[in-house]
């Protein structure tokens, strides 16, 4: 993230966020994992996975207050679509305005997101993606895998974009 902390953009405030979440998920903390995702979500619609999915995988181990509470943490992640669904009739203002098509889903343009050499993460951040694939095959645990397959879920749920790259050089 430190190339972007010097230019305020949106994309500083999800990756903060969702970062954060991710901590506080680690540290056991559901309720702010859960919030941060969810905010984190308004800017960035794919993180709308990991707002759902560090809610539901803490409902097991809450009691009937701290279930409640998670489920309000969860809520600003369904705004942006309940405001596009009642004020222009659509789930999300990039399909109407044509710049996402359920068409442009697929697990190539995911991928490209981690290989592609104008804009993945291995020209990148090659250290990166080496410490996290060591972590899946040295210490296969629970969070590890479900990181890795939440991270590839929101992958392929970003492919639904046309303006792949927004003509720009770098990790997407």
């Amino acid at each position: 993230l430190l190339p972007f902390v010097l230019w305020p953009h949106p994309e500083v405030f999800s990756a903060t966020l969702a970062a954060s979440a991710l901590v506080f998920r680690h540290d056991g903390r559901a309720v702010p994992a859960v919030l941060c995702a969810a905010l984190a979500s308004a800017q960035n619609a794919p993180l709308v996975l990991l707002a759902g999915f560090l809610l539901v995988s803490s409902l097991p181990r809450a009691s009937g207050g701290d279930r409640i509470l998670r489920v309000l943490a969860f809520l600003p992640a369904l705004v942006p679509s309940a405001l596009a669904g009642l004020t222009l009739g659509t789930p999300h203002v990039l399909l109407l305005a044509g710049a996402a098509d359920p068409a442009n889903l697929s697990v190539r343009r995911a991928l490209e997101l981690l290989l592609d050499p104008d804009i993945g993460l291995l020209p990148y951040a090659p250290l990166t993606l080496l410490v996290a694939a060591a972590a899946v095959v040295l210490r296969p645990i629970r969070p590890v895998v479900e990181d890795v397959l939440l991270l590839l879920a929101m992958a392929f749920a970003c492919t639904v974009v046309t303006n792949w790259n927004s003509g720009t050089s770098g990790p997407s």
